[in-house]
């Protein structure tokens, strides 16, 4: 085609790049020949971003960025569609600047900075590979729980010894993404996330719940005091799960998060 058709975004979570950096958004801009960079900071049950300095701009008009894509070295790289003409209509398709055979990569470092150690996870042990998921790299961390997730069932006993190990509530958040993923439900650990200090920890956990409800004998109750939490977002959360159990008393419930403090996510949400 002529004209790009994806442009990637990609969170900011490599230990190569500076900590300023660290949990932004980085994506594409092809038009404007540059990639925008943008905070992100909690609002209520939600998110709001601020728009950063450009990571990368340039006047060259062939640089059309369509996709960005951490490596396991830390670095960020960048698919350059790299083309002067974008249009369909507004430009003939026999234009002779139109370029039907370039394309570049550009690989973006941090000066002075130490890349990510390669490995080579698919010879893993599965130790290694649960050790991994509490990584700084989140490339480590996504494809190593990928790794896990093709093992399928062969893991659950390092998972099982691996989880009973963990005290930090983000690695048993961890362990409950990897349980989800293997499709092994875990009712006892989920009931520990459900109950974690971090607000944001119990929210995941029950987006969990939502899947796995059907098969975790006391949902109801676990969501009906999820849709009364101090948290907003674990509050947005249990309104999404309900949402799936076309029932009186689901409404009734989702209903009761209105005795809390409601912002446009919820408001939204309850709708």
């Amino acid at each position: 085609g002529s004209y790009p058709k994806f442009c990637g975004l990609e969170l900011v979570r490599s230990p190569h790049f500076p900590e300023e950096f660290q949990d932004n958004a980085i994506t594409c801009d092809f038009r404007a020949h540059r990639i925008v960079r943008f905070g992100i900071e909690e609002e209520g049950a939600g998110y709001i971003t601020k728009e950063l300095p450009d990571l990368v701009r340039t006047t060259n008009v062939t640089f059309r960025p369509i996709d960005v894509k951490f490596g396991p070295d830390g670095a960020l790289y960048i698919a350059d569609w790299s083309n002067p003409i974008i249009q369909h209509g507004e430009v003939d398709f026999r234009d002779p600047r139109r370029d039907h055979a370039h394309g570049r990569i550009w690989r973006v470092t941090a000066k002075g900075r130490p890349l990510v150690p390669k490995q080579d996870l698919t010879v893993a042990k599965n130790v290694t590979l649960l050790d991994n998921l509490l990584s700084e790299n989140e490339w480590t961390r996504s494809q190593s729980r990928r790794v896990l997730t093709e093992r399928g069932h062969r893991i659950t006993r390092d998972l099982a010894k691996w989880t009973a190990s963990q005290t930090d509530e983000k690695a048993l958040l961890e362990a409950l993404w990897m349980y989800q993923a293997i499709d092994v439900p875990e009712p006892a650990l989920l009931k520990k996330v459900l109950a974690a200090e971090d607000g944001r920890i119990r929210a995941a956990a029950v987006r969990v719940l939502s899947f796995w409800r059907p098969r975790v004998p006391d949902s109801r109750r676990l969501l009906a005091i999820a849709v009364n939490d101090p948290h907003p977002r674990v509050r947005l959360e249990a309104v999404r799960a309900l949402g799936k159990v076309p029932s009186a008393y689901s409404a009734e419930l989702i209903l009761s998060a209105l005795d809390h403090p409601v912002d446009r996510f919820l408001d939204y949400g309850i709708w």
